[in-house]
């Protein structure tokens, strides 16, 4: 040990004992530091459906812990999330999976699901019909199939019953013979007609 005045200098004097044990308690301080959150679904959602968005809330948290601990951390997962057979929006409230020697203000975070139909095309066959024949004469058609191609939500173009796309040609006034008559095609609310082929057919009129 030295003994030394407020200046800091040096004083002469004897200091007994002349040495002594120093024991300084040192500790690591916390600290904290925002990270995102990553949802983690699994499975597939119901056919003809796709998850379209996933939104954690809040997005970011903050972890606190050693910094070592706090420095490997770059997001934090969540624990699965089964989204099998899913046909709708949903909001879940998952657990975080935190690392060990972290800790955060909070365990779990509200994970919205975003599930939406997917949109496509498809074609149908569809079987022409003739409208108005005239009384005594029956119709015939060289053409058996209109291939009718709808736009719309898969789940709701997948229900559609037998018979609710129609097409059909107008016999209006027509006598016996053989008659070029264009197509018309109807289609249900939900869908829309994209196109249909052919646009005209033969119709033959006959006793």
């Amino acid at each position: 040990l030295t003994a030394r005045d407020a200046s800091g200098a040096n004083l002469r004097l004897r200091v007994e004992p002349e040495a002594v044990d120093v024991r300084i308690a040192i500790t690591q301080q916390d600290v904290s530091w925002p990270v995102t959150i990553t949802p983690r679904p699994q499975g597939s959602v119901a056919d003809g459906y796709a998850l379209v968005a996933i939104a954690p809330e809040p997005p970011v948290i903050a972890v606190t812990g050693p910094v070592e601990a706090v420095q490997a951390v770059s997001t934090l997962l969540t624990e699965p999330i089964d989204v099998s057979g899913l046909d709708h929006t949903l909001t879940r409230s998952v657990k975080l999976q935190l690392p060990g020697g972290l800790k955060t203000s909070r365990d779990t975070v509200n994970v919205t699901l975003k599930v939406e139909p997917l949109q496509g095309d498809f074609v149908f066959p569809v079987a022409p019909q003739v409208d108005n024949v005239a009384d005594g004469l029956r119709a015939s058609l060289q053409t058996s199939s209109v291939s009718v191609r709808v736009r719309g939500p898969a789940p709701a173009i997948m229900a559609l019953p037998t018979g609710s796309i129609r097409a059909s040609v107008d016999a209006s006034g027509l006598g016996e013979g053989v008659h070029v008559l264009p197509v018309s095609v109807s289609v249900p609310q939900g869908a829309s007609l994209v196109s249909y082929d052919p646009q005209q057919v033969v119709v033959l009129l006959r006793p």
